[in-house]
């Protein structure tokens, strides 16, 4: 049988043991010496290859090498569509090719890629993406030329191309020019309501691989044909819950938080699809709304726990991405999992403890401290066993983040979980690579530390470090007006009940060198406004209680302002909320002030126009 028969003898409705006898003539017609009119032309080998990837026809290497030699004989006489399709069997067969058959297989295609259209450009990108394989800059440049020329011709880029297109640009990582997303989204917006479920899933998902926001413009299309799609029923063309995932997580990834109605109606679709999410589509999606900082419904989070559930206690399924992304998340919304779910977490963690890389280690004890939850005692001796292994592979940011949890955890559980000499080694030794926030709290759990039993985690060079890059980068305040309107009124009250108050603004605190919004110094009294940075949800994070902690550690009454308590009162109610607080804060004896160590130095003190300045000691 010639190779041109072998090509027609590939039906719809073929059968394995076909497949079987066509791959066996395929490759003795590559590999053994035949008549030379039973040969493969360009055409046959680029149409056995894209058959064999659509029916799944497994090759081995034997084919692929004996395919690859004819192919690359035979490059120059292969048409755009030979080409496009044989790069895009590679693709579905998930067989990458050679570097040599790749080289000339670019070669041709750059020739003639103004003979490409559409589908022919869509189905060559997408392949590279499936591959994993990064095409030359040369490659990428002359296909983006052509697909700007013909993306809004009226019978160019279907919407199956162009979500094809950018969605490769998203596996690969690799961004296309703002010309041809410019074009892109032009062209997407026209047609998106012809856009399916899939298309518009990994759209959308290929954005957030790529972490590069969409227009306004674009976002908005697409929620609104993504709200339509989810809410009908045709059986055929609904959000499958991989869709539904890579969707919401494409959001996380880029930071933009979607519309109610669409996170609405997400939820709805995903709580009756929810059993069929597969652990990589429950961890994202958790891990969407974590980073975005939007909590899901409570249906959501029972049906969701349910489901991670069963899956982790099937051996092998939540791999340690999964579960250190699932959990971290939870720390994100500051919400608490069921404790059948933190047990479950920690089985499955254990066992495959070993597994977890530096900041999968780091993100879930960090979790637990942004939770303000005390993991078990053997989950944490093994997570210490897991983390010195790999100690000089965490970043500071993976260190600093450990370390800070630990002080959280600590503090919020009244524990007392040791840091290991072998990771404070680490911090001293390389104490010169930590930023201002690493600093910080490498700096407050210092300062904790050294409170509860006078031996703190930084050497000596390392505190002064630490504490002078916080000093020169300290900013000129930037006062909110929430902070301004309770530092006036406070003012105000004091002034009305005769008070010999001394209240000055930023007031820099040394022992944890830091400063606080307001200090009333007769009354030995701070005052933090804490604004939405301060919650998760009504409840003060984890970070806010520890600040508090510290402070009255230090001897000084806290008091602390919720934004949403202030913004519900008017200024007449305002002055009585504040008139109570100080009435129930007690003036401390003039001796014990005395006694206190501290440093008075206000940063930018602000105006107040209704009081004079700020009053400074």
């Amino acid at each position: 049988m010639s190779a041109f028969s072998l090509c027609g003898k590939i039906k719809e409705d073929i059968t394995e043991e076909e497949k079987t006898l066509i791959y066996q003539r395929a490759l003795i017609l590559l590999t053994e010496e035949v008549d030379q009119e039973l040969w493969f032309n360009a055409r046959g080998l680029a149409i056995i290859l894209y058959q064999f990837g659509k029916k799944q026809i497994k090759v081995d290497d034997e084919f692929i090498k004996a395919w690859e030699r004819e192919a690359i004989k035979m490059i120059d006489w292969f048409k755009p569509q030979g080409l496009a399709n044989s790069i895009y069997a590679f693709g579905r067969l998930g067989e990458k090719p050679s570097n040599d058959f790749i080289k000339a297989w670019e070669i041709k295609a750059i020739k003639i890629i103004d003979q490409f259209n559409s589908q022919e450009l869509a189905n060559s990108i997408y392949a590279f993406g499936r591959l994993g394989e990064k095409p030359s800059n040369d490659f990428i440049k002359a296909w983006e030329i052509k697909a700007i020329k013909i993306i809004d011709q009226f019978d160019q880029f279907k919407p199956q191309n162009l979500a094809n297109s950018i969605y490769a640009f998203g596996r690969l990582g690799e961004k296309p020019s703002n010309d041809f997303i410019k074009a892109w989204e032009i062209k997407a917006i026209k047609i998106i309501d012809q856009f399916n479920s899939q298309n518009l899933a990994n759209s959308i998902y290929a954005f957030g691989l790529l972490g590069e926001k969409p227009t306004k413009d674009f976002i908005k299309k697409w929620e609104i044909k993504a709200i339509k799609t989810i809410d009908q029923f045709d059986q055929f063309d609904q959000f499958k819950p991989q869709g539904l995932a890579n969707s919401i997580y494409a959001f996380g990834l880029l930071g933009e938080k979607p519309s109610k109605d669409f996170i609405k109606k997400w939820e709805i679709k995903a709580i009756k699809t929810i059993d069929h999410f597969d652990p990589q589509g429950l961890a994202n999606s958790i891990y969407a709304f974590g980073l975005l900082g939007e909590k899901p419904s409570n249906d959501f989070i029972k049906v969701w726990e349910i489901k991670a559930i069963k899956i982790i206690d099937l051996f092998d399924q939540f791999n340690s991405q999964n579960l250190a992304n699932s959990i971290y998340a939870f720390g994100r919304l500051g919400e608490k999992p069921s404790n059948d779910f933190i047990k479950a977490w920690e089985i499955a963690a254990i066992k495959i403890i070993d597994q977890f890389k530096p900041q999968e280690l780091a993100n879930s004890i960090y979790a637990f401290g942004l939770l303000g939850e005390k993991p078990s005692n053997d989950c944490i001796k093994e997570w210490e066993i897991a983390a010195i292994k790999i100690i000089d592979k965490f970043d500071p940011q993976n260190l600093a983040n450990s370390i800070y949890a630990i002080c959280m955890i600590n503090n919020l559980t009244n524990s007392n979980i040791e840091i290991s000499e072998s990771i404070i080694k680490v911090v001293n030794t390389n104490y010169q690579l930590f930023n201002l926030k690493e600093g910080h709290q490498l700096l407050t759990t210092h300062y904790y530390l050294f409170q509860k039993d006078s031996h703190g985690l930084l050497s000596e060079n390392s505190k002064n470090y630490l504490e002078q890059i916080i000093k020169d980068s300290s900013p000129s305040c930037n006062t909110s007006n929430f902070q301004k309107a309770v530092f006036n009124t406070i003012k105000e009250v004091t002034n009305e009940l005769e008070e010999d108050t001394n209240i000055i603004g930023e007031y820099w605190i040394k022992e944890i060198n830091s400063q606080v919004d307001i200090y009333i110094k007769n009354k030995n009294t701070i005052v933090q406004a804490d604004g939405p940075t301060h919650f998760n949800n009504t409840n003060l994070n984890s970070a806010t209680k520890l600040n508090s902690k510290l402070l009255e550690n230090l001897g000084y009454k806290v008091i602390r302002i919720p934004y949403s308590a202030w913004d519900d009162l008017n200024r007449k109610e305002t002055s009585e909320y504040i008139k109570n607080l100080l009435i129930r804060t007690e003036v401390i004896e003039q001796e014990n002030f005395n006694n206190l160590i501290i440093e008075d130095k206000a940063i930018n003190a602000y105006e107040v126009p209704s009081s004079g300045e700020v009053s400074t000691v």
